[in-house]
Order: C-alpha cells, then structure tokens, then sequence
C-alpha cells in the first residue's frame, strides 16, 4: 500500500514538472522577428515611418529596419537583381517625368505580394510671398533657379529640371549647386521661382526664410507600400504594413 501511494505522488510531481516546463517554454521570451523595408530618399517619409515603427514595436516583437536608398531606380534594380533581402518596399507606381516604373516594373516581375497607396509626394512652386506668380503657366520669361545638374546631383534636385522640359512656358534658368541654394535664390530674388518637393521645402523652411508654396498636382508622386513575395516573414510584413496604413496620416506632409 505504502508503495501504491509512493508512486502515485512521483506520477502527480513528474505531471506538474512536465506542466511547469511546457508554460515555461510557451512564455519565454521568443527573439525579435526583423523586418527590412526599403524606402526611397525623402525626409518626411522617413522620419515618419520611423516614429510608426517605434510605435509598431511596443506591442509586437518586431524591429523594423528603414533602408534608404538614394535613387528609386536603384530599388528596383536592387530587388530584381535577387540580391537584396527586403520585406516590404515603399516605390512610386509611375511617374511619367522621371519615367520611373517602380510598382509596376515590380510587379511584372512578380515580386509584389500586395500593395496599398501610401502617400502622395507634393511638388511644390516655390515663390516670394508677394509674387503675383501661381502656376507653371507664369513662368515664361521669368528667372527660374534649378539645380546644375551638370556639375552637382543630389535627390530631389532634378525635380525643377524635369518639370521644365515638360511644360510650354521658357524661363531664363539660374544654375545653382544644390537645393538649398535654389531656395535661397528665390529668397534673395535672384530667381523669381522654383520647384522643389514639399519635404525638401519643409526642410529649406526650417533654416531660410519661408517662401510660399503652390501645390502642382500634376507633377506629384504617389507612392505605395508593398509586401514582397520573397519576404521570409510575410505575415509580420503583412501586418506591419497594415499598420503603416492605418497610421499613415501620422507622416503626411505638412
């Protein structure tokens, strides 16, 4: 009887033990799943999407790695060369001027899982306060500041440039070596205009005078996020991204 009784308490401390481990291993902490999302160069976008990943991580283990790359030809090559290992990607659909095919070149390839609109990049004419300028369409025979493409590349810098070889009007361009100095020409009155993208006006604000901005619906980007097929995380980037939209609002340009 003694015996009976002996074995059965091993049993019950051998099932609790087997219990105990079981709930151990279904709680402890489990390593960060790690996200790779490329983006294209531009201020707003990133700083924005980096506060929403900060605040995707509070609630779920994730990190979120941001990659920059200047120069959104660069991400598609880059992606269909199958050397880069990247979750989710934020790329233009099109954009005629630049002819750029991010989205849709992507999706050819049949990279793209799923895709959702993100934000729309604004293009911006940039004039003094008082200037009786307000489209594209005033600008013949003006002074109009670009960069020198010739000399000084830089992202967003060729934006003037190529929205002058797509409109009728012709005004005397005033080469400059970069965009914060096509910001200041306009300030100082040495060009009656410009154009640059909102972040990059945003930016030139923040350290110049504030000139006025003139949203150009016609030459602004709209951009996409997109889960890649290859992801080796796709629910966490689905999720992520899911996220991302909801929260999108959060890094719209101001």
């Amino acid at each position: 009887m003694f015996r009976n009784e002996l074995l059965i308490i091993v049993l019950v401390f051998c099932c609790i033990g087997s219990v105990a481990l079981a709930d151990s291993s279904s709680t402890g902490d489990s390593s960060p799943v790690t996200l790779t999302v490329m983006t294209p160069y531009d201020q707003d976008l990133n700083s924005g999407l980096k506060t929403i990943a900060q605040e995707y991580g509070k609630d779920h283990n994730t990190i979120i790695n941001i990659v920059s790359v200047q120069g959104r030809k660069k991400i598609v090559e880059e992606l269909n060369s199958g050397n880069t290992s990247a979750d989710l990607v934020v790329i233009e659909k099109e954009y005629p001027i630049f002819n750029l095919k991010g989205l849709t070149a992507l999706d050819k390839k049949g990279l793209i899982d799923k895709s959702e609109e993100l934000y729309t990049a604004e293009a911006d004419l940039v004039v003094s306060p008082k200037s009786s300028i307000q489209s594209v369409q005033d600008l013949n025979g003006t002074k109009y500041a670009a960069v020198d493409l010739v000399n000084y590349h830089m992202p967003g810098g060729c934006l003037a440039n190529s929205v002058m070889t797509a409109i009728p009007a012709k005004p005397e361009v005033v080469n400059q070596s970069g965009i914060d100095k096509i910001y200041q020409a306009v300030e100082n009155s040495s060009a009656d205009a410009t154009i640059l993208w909102k972040s990059d006006y945003n930016a030139q604000k923040k350290n110049q005078g504030e000139l006025k901005a003139i949203p150009i619906p016609e030459f602004s980007m709209d951009n996409y996020i997109a889960t890649l097929k290859n992801s080796a995380n796709k629910d966490e980037a689905a999720s992520f991204m899911d996220f991302v939209i909801a929260h999108k609002d959060e890094f719209a340009e101001k």
